[in-house]
């Protein structure tokens, strides 16, 4: 029987950050680590790279304080604190963007007619601007974690904004209620994260002259926020596609046997399996 030993040795990089950054734990024998913390806070995502090394996700709501690692039968609390950075919250104006309509054609015309089955087109919001203290690509790229986690939860549904919420004598039943696609989802997060537009469909997202970002080499690293385009299952044609949380998560809304709508999965089966190339939207 395989007798694993004790963790130890805790550490971690950054010592700063906000929320929806990353971190980078080191140590001993971290294969058996079921919950990181912040704070006293627990990550949402966390991802065991290797024996010595975790990367994890600063949750919402993280305070200064020690990050704490837990297995089943051991605790490790680290001897520096993690130190979230004063007004660094990549979600403080969410409150006032929501205000806005989601879209600038007026509500009362929102259920006039069915528009394809997409409804009314998103509104395009203001570019923001990172906070001084903040490393601007990190923070962008928190941001967009940020926003796509927002809407965990969401239904599969072929509409272009969150919020239209068409009932089944307008669109049918399997378009009726709140929802986005795949491609609809990715572009909504850019858009509302960073006032950053970009065409709706799979296709022109992946490439060609409309497609966001630039078009990442094999062996180039992902890093968060990027765009992820896979293919059916015959791989013939790209089908879907996912914003990169860790290498190892990704985020999407898509309508499968298994799951439905907006959800954080691992990177593996059909996701991997049919992965195409992927985009870099933030540098």
């Amino acid at each position: 029987m395989l007798m694993r030993g004790h963790i130890s040795g805790l550490e971690f990089q950054p010592n700063s950050g906000f929320e929806y950054g990353s971190v980078t734990l080191t140590g001993q024998n971290l294969l058996d680590v079921v919950e990181v913390a912040i704070g006293d806070v627990p990550a949402p995502v966390f991802t065991v790279v290797t024996p010595s090394r975790i990367s994890a996700l600063v949750p919402a709501g993280a305070r200064t304080g020690p990050i704490s690692i837990k297995t089943n039968s051991d605790l490790l609390t680290s001897a520096e604190q993690f130190v979230v950075i004063p007004g660094s919250s990549p979600t403080s104006d969410f409150d006032q963007r929501d205000l806005l309509t989601q879209s600038e054609v007026p509500e009362s015309r929102w259920y006039v007619r069915a528009r394809g089955g997409w409804g009314p087109r998103p509104r395009e919001y203001r570019p923001v601007d990172p906070p001084a203290s903040c490393d601007p690509i990190a923070w962008k790229r928190a941001r967009v974690t940020a926003v796509a986690m927002r809407y965990i939860g969401l239904e599969y549904r072929p509409h272009h904004i969150p919020r239209w919420n068409p009932d089944p004598a307008l669109v049918g039943e399997e378009e009726a209620g709140m929802g986005l696609d795949c491609s609809n989802f990715t572009a909504w997060v850019y858009n509302y994260a960073l006032g950053i537009s970009f065409v709706s469909k799979v296709e022109k997202q992946a490439k060609g002259p409309r497609a966001p970002g630039r078009k990442l080499d094999r062996d180039e690293p992902l890093a968060p926020g990027d765009l992820l385009f896979i293919r059916n299952l015959k791989q013939t044609r790209l089908s879907h596609v996912a914003i990169n949380i860790d290498g190892t998560h990704i985020i999407d809304s898509h309508r499968g046997h298994d799951y439905y709508g907006v959800h954080i999965r691992e990177f593996q089966g059909w996701h991997s399996k049919c992965f195409a190339w992927a985009r870099r939207v933030i540098e």
